[in-house]
């Protein structure tokens, strides 16, 4: 199997595993993020607040959310892929009576480990109006 053929498997299990967590994100079954972000994950949102793996997973108990891609491009670089793309996130305000969206531009690095891909790092940005 040829270098691109690799690469175009890598590339179609990264936009996979991202779909998954943004499924994740989404529903009410937030175990799949269990195994889809990295213990070391460094995740920033666009206000700055920083993330990690655990304190994610318990930030995302509160409330109902959505999580949409509206695109990603996927490289692939042996055990590291990066992505990049739109996002819009969907999640409740600090008192819980409405909810807030936010369109963002996302860098995600993903690491490959024991033959699974896993979020690492994750930088939103508020997109330019």
């Amino acid at each position: 199997m040829s270098t691109a053929a690799f690469q175009g498997n890598d590339v179609a299990g990264v936009a996979d595993v991202e779909r998954r967590r943004c499924e994740a994100w989404s529903g009410e079954d937030l175990s799949p993020l269990e195994e889809l972000l990295d213990e070391e994950l460094w995740y920033v949102h666009t206000n700055g607040r920083r993330d990690s793996k655990r304190s994610l997973i318990d930030l995302l108990k509160v409330g109902t959310r959505t999580a949409q891609r509206d695109s990603l491009e996927i490289q692939v670089y042996g055990d590291v892929a990066v992505t990049t793309g739109g996002l819009v996130i969907a999640v409740p305000s600090a008192d819980g009576t409405a909810s807030q969206t936010f369109v963002s531009d996302v860098l995600q690095v993903w690491r490959r480990r024991d033959g699974e891909w896993r979020l690492i790092a994750q930088q939103s940005t508020p997109r330019a109006a």
